[in-house]
């Protein structure tokens, strides 16, 4: 039913029934980008917008923690923090829950 809806709300618009088909089936596949950070307590950043989880590497560790819900504003915040181990400490650790992976 959502197809039929699109593929007539399109013809009103004047879009093609191959542009709606390819619309629908374009998957979201855009994956966070890792950043290298300069930092003494962090190795790495990555934030999924998507699902608002902010991925975290520490120095000396393997292992990636995933912080939930972590608004889009907290991770520009970290990204833009003089000191992101500081920032990190007193605005995301124990704040928001994680899983290590």
């Amino acid at each position: 039913m959502k197809l039929f809806c699109s593929v007539v709300a399109a013809a009103v618009i004047g879009m093609s029934a191959t542009q709606v088909f390819a619309e629908e089936a374009a998957p979201a596949t855009s994956a966070p980008m890792t950043e290298q950070v300069d930092s003494s307590l962090i190795k790495s950043v990555s934030y999924d917008a998507a699902v608002s989880i902010l991925s975290v590497v520490l120095v000396g560790e393997n292992e990636t923690y995933e912080y939930k819900n972590v608004p889009e504003s907290v991770y520009k915040e970290l990204m833009a923090a003089e000191s992101k181990g500081s920032y990190f400490v007193k605005n995301i650790k124990g704040k928001y829950d994680f899983t290590k992976k």
